[in-house]
């Protein structure tokens, strides 16, 4: 008896065993003999296996479901910064309805992204179709948040931990003035830099430049660059991490965070990559050669080249202004110093000739310059030219990409063009980098220094009272001065304020 009683107990505990949902065959058989004496089917041994099933499949639990105190929490910031895109700043449908008293959003020049992204898929380049139609709203809130003239996509930068969307912006005549902040760091930059200023509203500081993580985050305007931080920047070659405060470690040192190597990155790549069709812009006048971008306007007449003509690259041009060794677009010319650091004066009557200054004015390549005269790396050409499709040359598009600053690309359609960069920021070059080197130690003292007794205590007591008194004698001269001054500006006063 004893020995029944314990086959059953042990094959009764081998059904009772629970899975790991928790069920056991013993449940399992009761909730189906349970299903089977509640419906009373008619054929219930062939039916069995279907009622096992039903059974089986009617439990909510599944394996590894996660209970309710195991759900994790979803971070709904980023779905909540995508549905705020699609809010409008206005809810009028006409503009009858504003209010008189309220002022219309910000009208500024702003392009057809859709429109470019399809035609710059073509080239094999872009940012996808959703990520552009995000990022096409949040533009829209950047120009009516800000007095800004243009606005266009320039592109993506690829970061190490975050990517930096940008765009270009110019604000309108008479906007965007520096803070007080601003204008520090600039007289700060300029005394450092041996008094060569940043240039404001033109040359390297014509656009400014706002960056964000993802769509729907808050734009983040970009620092005027100096001309220090752009000779560095070509000095180094540093991956961007996607971090604004982020430091930038490298020799020779940057003046600055990440966000103003950005700045000076984006003005190199402007610089060197921003390409129209030959014909699309013109001089204000025929004769005019001079290197300002102020004179170059958009040809209203502009008919556009055929793509057989486009593959050519000495029909694409450059439109903005090359940045000079000094890191500014106009040179500013330093006079010359003495040897007490202070800058000599000119000629005669503060007339100025070209013995005050210290160096020769550096002279770049006019605007409107034919990209074949950029110089080739090695056997390489600068720029590439590529048809969108080879199967159907009828529809192809014409399209140029950058050799130098690979991910610059600029395509022309109709009597439009457009330009995008999507990369990391940096330059080809042919040869590998090579940091700069350190500067050599310095020099041990040619004399070796001599250990030099301590004084006494009568000693530092008697130095003591000979500079007190030395002390006491100046402030009372100073005294006396200050009188005879007072009296004099008294006169004075009196004089000037009857003139």
């Amino acid at each position: 008896m004893s020995l029944d009683n314990s086959v059953f107990q042990e094959s009764l505990s081998f059904l009772q065993k629970a899975d790991k949902t928790g069920t056991s065959l013993y449940d399992h058989l009761a909730d189906v003999l349970l299903k089977v004496l509640e419906h009373k089917p008619d054929n219930a041994l062939n039916n069995f296996e279907n009622l096992s099933f039903e059974v089986k499949h009617s439990k909510s639990t599944t394996p590894n479901a996660p209970t309710n105190k195991q759900v994790p929490q979803q971070d709904n910031t980023q779905n909540k910064q995508i549905i705020s895109l699609f809010k409008t700043s206005h809810q009028a449908v006409s503009e009858s309805e504003f209010p008189e008293d309220d002022e219309l959003p910000n009208d500024g020049e702003f392009p057809d992204l859709l429109e470019e992204a399809n035609i710059l898929e073509w080239a094999g380049v872009g940012i996808g179709k959703e990520e552009t139609y995000r990022i096409m709203l949040s533009m829209k809130f950047l120009l009516e948040k800000n007095p800004l003239k243009s606005v266009r996509l320039f592109g993506k930068i690829l970061g190490t931990k975050r990517d930096y969307y940008v765009c270009e912006a110019q604000y309108k005549d008479g906007e965007g003035e520096l803070d007080e902040q601003e204008e520090a760091e600039n007289v700060n930059a300029a005394k450092k830099e041996a008094s060569i200023p940043s240039e404001e509203f033109v040359g390297t500081n014509k656009h400014t430049y706002w960056v964000c993580n993802k769509p729907g985050d808050e734009w983040v305007k970009l620092p005027n660059v100096t001309p220090a931080q752009i000779s560095t920047a070509r000095k180094i070659s540093k991956f961007f991490t996607g971090d604004l405060d982020a430091n930038v470690i490298s020799y020779p040192p940057f003046p600055g965070k990440e966000a103003s190597l950005l700045r000076a990155q984006l003005a190199r790549i402007t610089a060197a990559t921003s390409i129209s069709p030959k014909g699309f812009y013109g001089f204000e006048e025929e004769d005019d050669v001079q290197d300002d971008s102020n004179l170059i306007l958009a040809d209203p007449e502009y008919q556009s080249l055929s793509t057989q003509l486009l593959l050519e690259p000495s029909n694409w041009v450059h439109h903005a202004e090359h940045i000079l060794p000094q890191g500014r677009c106009t040179y500013f010319r330093v006079r010359r110093r003495n040897e007490d650091g202070e800058e000599e004066e000119g000629g005669e009557e503060g007339e100025e000739g070209e013995e005050d200054y210290d160096e020769e004015e550096e002279r770049g390549p006019r605007l409107l310059t034919e990209i074949t005269e950029d110089k080739p790396l090695g056997k390489v050409s600068s720029w590439s030219a590529r048809l969108s499709t080879t199967h159907s040359r009828k529809f192809a598009y014409a399209y140029v990409r950058s050799n130098r600053w690979p991910g610059a690309y600029a395509i022309s359609y109709g009597n439009k063009y457009a330009n995008i960069y999507v990369g990391f920021g940096t330059k080809y070059s042919v040869d590998p980098f090579t940091p700069s080197l350190l500067p050599p130690p310095q020099a041990e003292p040619e004399n070796e220094p001599k250990e030099s007794i301590d004084p006494t205590l009568e000693e530092e007591k008697e130095l003591e009272r000979m500079l007190h008194a030395e002390d006491g004698d100046q402030e009372g001269e100073q005294t006396e001065q200050e009188g005879e001054d007072m009296g004099e500006e008294e006169e004075d006063y009196e004089d000037e304020e009857y003139q």
